[in-house]
């Protein structure tokens, strides 16, 4: 299959009002157009802006300058909607916790996105674009920013904005399937803000901030410094504060198992780079519902959810199981 009929396809799906492209790239099969077949269709989204898609340096020093880095990427944002919403009034406050505040109207409409300022801030910002992206829909229109399975490993995140069922008679003969990004439950979708996003920022947050305290509590004396090594030192705690699964689950010791969790899945997030979600639900139905876990990025992408590492380390008695998952990322 050519560029030409997957272009020609998109346009008749209504995705895209014309497709502006290079003519030379129109007779490319898609096999030489990308890697494989499925991610030259990703591919050919992008440049029709359909696909909002970022890469781990995009938003290196973005609160400098007038936050030009934020605009940017909000107008790239605006662009894939074909006109549907308008993006104005950009700002960026300070907080008195010395965070920053994203502000800006969509259609009118406040937005605010919270961003923890420091040394973590690209990652955190990736990760609320890449989210909070699904709170701007137009009232009354079917499109929506949707994910995509499997995704593009060329990119650390990406969001395509379109009406879902097209998306996916699009992508179903190559595999790939694209679902809307979840916004709160019993809100119309175009409100702020999405429920799981919320939850994992402000824990995140939380987590971040308290983290200089849990380590003067827990961990006196030890170079937390995101390595393997600092991740052995975390395992021998873990067994000595909670020595058991009803202690790991024991309220008193919440403090110090949301901090462990937290430092594991932070120190396995950036051995390749990767990004933390969070899916509320029952975690006795599914592994990834109910707790924060992290997902590398790449074609064979590590996952981890950080508290049932802890579970396993204390059920094998094994001080070294995390540092064998940080070998399994770093593999």
């Amino acid at each position: 299959m050519t560029v030409r009929e997957v272009a020609d396809q998109i346009v008749e799906l209504g995705l895209v009002d014309a497709a502006v492209l290079d003519p030379m790239d129109l007779d490319y099969t898609l096999d030489d157009f990308g890697a494989t077949e499925s991610q030259a269709v990703l591919v050919l989204l992008d440049y029709m802006k359909v696909r909002y898609s970022t890469e781990y340096k995009t938003f290196r020093h973005a609160c400098e300058d007038d936050a030009w880095v934020y605009r940017e990427e909000l107008e790239r944002i605006a662009a894939c909607g074909r006109g549907l919403f308008t993006i104005t009034e950009v700002e960026l406050v300070d907080t008195a916790e010395g965070d920053h505040l994203l502000r800006f109207r969509c259609n009118g409409r406040p937005h605010e996105w919270p961003i923890a300022h420091g040394p973590d801030e690209e990652f955190d910002a990736q990760s609320i674009f890449c989210w909070s992206v699904g709170e701007l829909v137009p009232p009354g229109s079917p499109a929506r920013w949707c994910t995509v399975d499997p995704g593009d490993p060329d990119v650390t995140s990406e969001a395509f904005f379109g009406d879902p069922a097209a998306l996916n008679v699009l992508g179903g003969p190559f595999g790939l399937q694209f679902e809307p990004i979840r916004t709160t439950p019993g809100l119309d979708p175009s409100e702020p803000v999405t429920a799981d996003v919320e939850h994992l920022q402000s824990w995140l947050r939380t987590r971040q901030a308290g983290f200089p305290n849990w380590t003067a509590r827990y961990g006196d004396g030890i170079t937390w410094d995101h390595s393997s090594e600092s991740l052995e030192a975390l395992g021998a705690i873990v067994l000595r504060r909670t020595p058991t699964l009803d202690a790991l689950a024991d309220p008193a010791n919440a403090d110090f198992v949301e901090g462990a969790s937290w430092y594991t899945g932070e120190a396995l997030r950036r051995v390749k780079g990767g990004r933390w979600f969070y899916r509320d639900g029952d975690p006795e139905v599914n592994l990834f519902d109910g707790y924060p876990f992290v997902e590398q990025n790449g074609p064979h992408a590590n996952t981890a959810v950080p508290y049932r590492a802890l579970r396993v380390l204390i059920k094998r008695g094994d001080p070294q199981h995390l540092r064998k998952r940080y070998n399994d990322f770093s593999a």
